[in-house]
């Protein structure tokens, strides 16, 4: 349906949001293509410059529905409608927006997740609460009618096979990120992840 940028209020990091109609149902995601200085890339272990996973995804994404890598895509402001968290309500507000995928049709991969939900401290940050909840979120995508994985395109394969083996893999589960919270409430949280099990809820299905 859509795929727009944002920005941090705290750092120069960008974020593409990207919406799609599930067969019926609304599914959006947020990938941070750059970090906080506006980089894409991060150092690994080993030194090396890799891609931020967040610019990753957009770039298949790109490939699968424009056609072209992220850094060939075409953006036009378009309204969309937001969240306002401070307002609890939806508005109305000019972004930069994907036009070449408006309308195109891909797989995506959703996994359910449970996670803490998030309250603002005395210092006006985001933190973690000890209440949790369950959304769905986008992990993969997949060529429309084929699903097949970028990876799998570029290695000249005909046949879909990820697709299948990650769907056996996690249909089913929920992946569960939240973590046991201390501390009075405003106050910064902190706590080890809660016991996972072992995957996500796997759904394959199309936009439209």
């Amino acid at each position: 349906k859509a795929a727009y940028t944002g920005k941090s209020q705290s750092s120069n990091a960008e974020s593409i949001t990207v919406i799609v109609d599930v067969n019926g149902q609304e599914v959006s995601q947020t990938f941070w293509v750059t970090n906080k200085d506006g980089g894409n890339t991060y150092k690994t272990k080993t030194g090396k410059d890799a891609l931020l996973g967040g610019y990753d995804d957009m770039d298949q994404f790109s490939l699968l529905t424009a056609g072209v890598p992220l850094n060939e895509v075409d953006f036009e402001d378009k309204i969309v409608k937001i969240y306002n968290f401070d307002k609890k309500a939806d508005e109305e507000v000019s972004r930069p927006t994907m036009v070449d995928v408006i309308g195109e049709k891909i797989t995506v991969a959703i996994q359910r997740i449970k996670q803490n939900k998030r309250e603002k401290n005395d210092d006006g940050e985001y933190v973690n609460k000890a209440d949790t909840y369950e959304s769905n979120e986008i992990v993969k995508f997949f060529q429309d009618e084929t699903d097949l994985t970028v990876e799998e395109i570029k290695s000249g394969l005909e046949k879909a096979d990820f697709v299948h083996r990650w769907d056996e893999k996690y249909s089913g589960q929920v992946y569960d990120k939240s973590v046991e919270v201390t501390g009075k409430p405003g106050a910064p949280k902190t706590g080890a992840p809660a016991p996972k099990p072992a995957g996500a809820t796997g759904m394959f299905k199309k936009k439209s």
